[in-house]
This record gives C-alpha cells, structure tokens and sequence, in this order.
C-alpha cells in the first residue's frame, strides 16, 4: 500500500516568520564543513538519529521540523521501499546487498537535507513506514536512538487523510481505513514512543515530548490545530483498534 500513498507525500519547510528563515540561514554550514559533515557520517557504523513514522496527516511533518533544528541533516518520505527491497539471498545468486544498502546509504546522507544544529546527526521521516523497509535503514545505520510514532484519533485522521488524498494518487476510503489499523500493527514490530495529535496539543508539549532535546521556539512556526472530525466516514475497527492501543501504551 505504501507505493500509492507515498509518492503522494511532500516535504515543504515554510517558517512563518521572517526571523525563522534567518536564524535558519545562520546555521547554515559552509560548503567545506557541509563535505567533511557528510563523508563523517558515511563513515560511521553507527549514526546517532531519530525516526518520525505514523500515518500520513498526523503531525508527524511538524514533529520533523522540531526534530530537524536539533539535527544536522534529515530526510522527509522519500518513498524508499522500492528500492530497499534488496535482491534475494538465495546461494546461487552471487549479488552485493551489502554494498548496496552502503551505495543507497551513502546517495541519501549526500543528499540529505541540512539541518540547524546539533546534537542528532540525522533524522529520518518517514509516513506509512512498513516493517521490512525500517529493518533496511536498521541496517543502514544502525537502531535508531529514538523512534516516535504519531497517531490520531479515527475522525480526525479520515477527515484530513480523505481530502490531502485526491487526484492521480487518490485513496479510496477504504483503504484509508485499512491503513489505519495497519499502522498500529506496525508500532507492534517496530516499536516507538507514542504521541497523539490533535487540538489539545501547543508547541510547549511538542518541546516536552523531545526533551532531552533543546528545541528553540525562534526556529520553530507556532503549532496551530486545524483538523475537523468525520466520524461518518470511520469504521467500528478503526475505533476499537485506537482504544486498544491507547489502553497498551498509556
């Protein structure tokens, strides 16, 4: 499922004010650090970096612009599970996977966008993220030092998900609804700390949650809730599937 929605998903960092972008700026490393950061990083075994993952429409993309003014570079859907589907380790096939994921895990840190500071090295978003492509970055780059799973309550998540997902990548409704209950089976492989979205929520709780990360509201937008509800469109597994997995991971 992950083929149709992803290619779907767009990464936009549009800070509302004129002193967001320039503190931005301020960070900005020069050409020769930006090099030396980036060859460090492909030389390492282990990388020191966050995973983003959940359902689309969740907040999972303000979460990652918090995360990435603390991080040195970052990645937002970049739909890789195509090409982390590695060739089959059969005997009789004579083919490098692990000079693969090295070729795809050094293409991803060259191009990578920059974050805004320290301390994590990188962080990784990633909406709709499937267990075989997660043991793949696993691979890459070691265990994340963090994962965090966002979620929402059914209403919400079919009212913002129905309507970002039109035209030539459009979801049926039902499969908006599969994927729901999907996702939380996932948490179950990969695991995670939980955050739930909605209006209930303000930029200091987002603040909280990521500590021992020191996130400067400076570099941040104001967290604004404009989701509405759609409990007509939600289905009885859908909600006993959310209350579940509230019980499990108060």
């Amino acid at each position: 499922m992950a083929h149709i929605i992803k290619p779907y998903l767009k990464r936009v960092i549009n800070p509302e004010s004129v002193m967001a972008n320039a503190l931005r700026l301020a960070f900005k490393p020069s050409a020769r650090k930006d090099y030396r950061l980036r060859s460090r990083l492909k030389n390492k075994k282990q990388i020191n970096w966050w995973l983003i993952y959940g359902a689309a429409r969740t907040g999972t993309t303000y979460m990652l612009d918090m995360i990435a003014s603390c991080s040195q570079l970052w990645i937002s859907d970049w739909c890789l599970d195509n090409i982390l589907k590695l060739v089959p380790e059969f005997d009789y096939i004579k083919f490098d996977n692990k000079r693969l994921l090295r070729d795809i895990s050094n293409n991803i840190l060259d191009n990578a966008c920059l974050g805004s500071g320290d301390p994590l090295e990188f962080a990784v978003k990633e909406a709709y993220l499937e267990y075989e492509e997660y043991k793949m970055l696993v691979r890459m780059w070691g265990p994340p030092s963090r994962a965090i799973f966002c979620f929402r309550q059914p209403a919400g998540y079919i009212s913002s998900a129905g309507k970002h997902f039109k035209g030539p990548y459009e979801i049926s409704l039902n499969q908006l609804q599969e994927l729901y209950i999907k996702l939380f089976e996932s948490h179950q492989k990969i695991g995670g700390d939980v955050f739930e979205y909605g209006s209930h929520l303000t930029m200091d709780d987002y603040i909280s949650f990521l500590k021992p990360l020191k996130v400067d509201k400076r570099l941040n937008k104001e967290f604004v809730y404009k989701g509405k509800d759609s409990n007509e469109h939600t289905t009885e597994a859908m909600w006993v599937a959310y209350h579940d997995f509230k019980k499990t991971n108060r």
